[in-house]
């Protein structure tokens, strides 16, 4: 699936423009460049994300077809000035942009209605047209980021695209782990920046590159499954019979094979306490090339009765909930009452977009069981950590295959695993940890193997002492 992000900032200030692919390429009338990138590049699904403060705008020469559509929607419009009117709460004000925004898009495609157009309505930090946006202890742009990843799961699941009366309601969807259908489908997102403001350009980037890693974790089972992600900005090249032309061109590019572990980090460092243990244990599990360990942290998060990839607040609608919205001297503030930093956001979606499709692989596999394998459990894991790093794959790939000659050299019996009594984060076994991908800590055989004709891989017997193990040395390596 191809899906299209674009930045908007405020569709009052657009002009009727010539977008096209240099002299020679097929030229769009319109004053956005939606119809131009919708037709020249075969999208499935557009997605435009808006700021909340689009509908507190001015323009000293307004488009009057964004005009029309902002009384469409509700809003007040006063010679240049729209404002939202009466709003009785912050699900009232996304309605009304997420109204006033589609049907923009849709006019600047010169049609009456487009299936495969949504909206991301996202919170803006700032004061526009009087109006105080993101007020509240700490809350910095970044939340764009929190609100837009919500938003864009609910898209991409199908959940329905207009927020209309009530957008914190429900799905029969939201809850399930087939909300991942449509994310996993994801091959190519082209992004374009041509009309956004301020921070949006750089954040809707960054947004693409946090969309194209939790794809990858959803296929995590695909060796060599990768996410394009191309860029795309308009840039004025001059007039003809007095319309601006634009020439539409390819900025960047990014090949996403790997996980974007960057921001997972950053949440690591400035905010650890904000993610469990459990989270914790399978970050640290990827990063420190244990399969097993993995296996068994996903198992702990994810529980068995539990279709739910997302956490309930961690839903767009519940998002929602955390902004109010007050009137006072007759001009709005909009305030967060709690703050989610989108680097958290993105490393509990993450690591729960990854378990949800390892624990699903395995079973669909049969290596659910209490020992797997080990030849038939390689194959099945190593691709999860080629998406780490090709050094990753090989420490896994090598360290089984380590283990297919143990019939050889070893009677046929069940390693017995003694009692230890504390493991402590040093180097040594740190880098004897990740050399054998986990299966062993000096001194002690910490994984129960069976050595008979074939070997099968069992789990950890000091599971909590391995768990603590991976949580001490995760967290000195980013925070010391």
């Amino acid at each position: 699936m191809k899906v299209y992000l674009a930045s908007w900032g405020n569709p009052l200030e657009w002009g009727n423009a010539k977008y096209r692919h240099g002299p020679v390429g097929i030229a769009y009338y319109s004053y956005t460049t939606l119809p131009f990138m919708m037709r020249e590049y075969g999208v499935d699904k557009a997605i435009i994300i808006a700021l909340d403060s689009v509908i507190t705008a001015r323009s000293r020469s307004p488009n009057e077809e964004a005009l029309y559509c902002a009384k469409q929607a509700g809003l007040n419009v006063e010679d240049n000035l729209i404002s939202p009117g009466e709003v009785k709460d912050y699900n009232e004000w996304v309605g009304l942009v997420n109204r006033y925004v589609t049907c923009v898009a849709v006019k600047s495609m010169g049609i009456d209605s487009v299936d495969n157009i949504n909206v991301a309505v996202v919170p803006y930090v700032g004061v526009r047209e009087g109006v105080r946006y993101g007020a509240g202890s700490n809350v910095e742009p970044g939340v764009y980021l929190t609100y837009a990843l919500a938003r864009l799961l609910d898209i991409l699941s199908e959940a329905p695209k207009a927020i209309e009366e009530s957008p914190t309601a429900p799905t029969a969807q939201s809850a399930a782990l087939t909300q991942a259908s449509g994310l996993k489908d994801v091959k190519e997102l082209i992004v374009d920046i041509t009309h956004g403001i301020n921070y949006m350009p750089l954040l809707t980037v960054e947004l693409a590159k946090m969309l194209a890693s939790l794809a990858l974790a959803l296929n995590g089972f695909k060796a060599g499954y990768a996410v394009d992600v191309r860029i795309f900005n308009a840039v004025e090249v001059g007039t003809e019979d007095n319309v601006r032309v634009f020439d539409v061109r390819n900025i960047g590019e990014l090949r996403m094979g790997r996980y974007y572990l960057d921001p997972i980090i950053t949440a690591i460092r400035t905010d650890a306490k904000s993610l469990d243990q459990n989270e914790l244990t399978v970050i640290g599990s990827l990063m420190m090339n244990a399969p097993v360990a993995l296996i068994q942290s996903c198992r702990e998060l994810i529980k068995a009765d539990e279709a739910s990839w997302v956490l309930a607040n961690l839903t767009y609608g519940e998002l929602l909930k955390a902004i109010n919205v007050s009137k006072s001297g007759g001009s709005y503030t909009i305030t967060f009452t709690k703050y989610v930093k989108p680097e958290v956001a993105y490393a509990k979606l993450f690591t729960r977009c990854l378990c949800a499709s390892l624990l699903d692989w395995l079973k669909s596999e049969k290596l659910l069981g209490n020992y797997m394998p080990a030849d038939r459990l390689k194959e099945a894991v190593a691709p999860y950590f080629e998406k780490v790093s090709k050094a990753s794959e090989v420490i896994i790939r090598d360290t089984f295959d380590s283990l297919r000659i143990l019939p050889r050299r070893v009677a046929p019996r069940q390693r017995q695993v003694g009692a230890a009594v504390s493991v402590k984060c040093d180097r040594y076994i740190l880098r004897n940890f990740m050399a054998h991908a986990g299966f062993y800590m000096d001194p002690e055989p910490w994984l129960d193997v069976k050595v008979d004709l074939n070997v099968e891989v069992g789990y950890y017997k000091n599971w909590d002492l391995v768990k603590r193990f991976i949580i001490d040395c995760l967290t000195r390596q980013l925070l010391t």
